[in-house]
């Protein structure tokens, strides 16, 4: 990914990448170093920018799909896509920085992002400090990452309004994510998600006509007739 590439997806120089090398042949261009989560990073460059460029070519030659079917896909999914994407590069991690070279200053976000795209290994870091920091950085970076994916398929679920309860929701949120307890996921989808739906008055106008009329057609019933109304329309019965 160049530099170029990560300004057009409002991606931040030092906050979400560094600038890395020039690309071989063109000294214009330059790689985008992504820091933190890479596959998180890069998920919010097709989020922002496609897989197509804005005349039409494909800016990987392996993976592409159009904005409306990336849209709807689930954050887990689009993780899958990418991670797929690293692998069909043969897990060399250029969609991110390219290779081990001029790794010597790298700073433990840097060798985290590179280590989590597949670009290298947490043995190819010899200082041990160094490299504890770097094991926390990632497990760090993983555990936020899957918490934003967790909210963001709660909120996708709750746009869709196709969960069913809240309950159902849990069930397959457990399910496609293990690494949360039911407890966790169920605080999350309750916080999210307010299930009770406001109640629609106008549907009471409606029945106190209905009861009236059938009020005042037996008059000598009309107690019984309004309750029976009322409960028949609100029950269905």
């Amino acid at each position: 990914m160049t530099t170029d590439i990560a300004k057009q997806a409002g991606l931040k120089e030092g906050i979400d990448y560094v600038v890395g090398d020039q690309f071989p042949g063109n000294p214009n261009l330059k790689t985008a170093k992504l820091l933190g989560d890479p596959v998180k990073q890069t998920i919010k460059v097709i989020d922002k920018i496609g897989f197509y460029t804005a005349k039409g070519t494909p800016r990987w030659t392996h993976t592409a799909m159009s904005q409306k079917e990336w849209n709807a896909l689930s954050s887990k999914q689009k993780k899958q896509v990418i991670t797929d994407m690293y692998k069909k590069e043969g897990g060399n991690g250029s969609l991110v920085s390219g290779s081990l070279k001029n790794t010597k200053n790298n700073s433990a976000k840097e060798w985290a992002s590179l280590i989590q795209s597949g670009g290298a290994t947490i043995d190819n870091i010899t200082d041990k400090k160094l490299r504890n920091k770097v094991v926390s950085t990632i497990i760090k970076s993983k555990s936020k990452s899957a918490k934003s994916e967790l909210e963001d398929d709660i909120n996708t679920a709750s746009a869709k309004n196709d969960y069913g309860t809240r309950e159902d929701l849990i069930k397959k949120l457990k399910s496609a994510y293990p690494e949360f307890t039911k407890k966790e996921i169920s605080k999350k989808v309750y916080s999210l998600i307010q299930d009770v739906k406001p109640y629609d008055w106008g549907k009471t106008v409606n029945i106190g006509k209905k009861a009236v009329d059938s009020a005042i057609t037996h008059p000598i019933q009309s107690t019984q007739a309004f309750g029976s109304a009322v409960y028949n329309y609100l029950f269905g019965k």
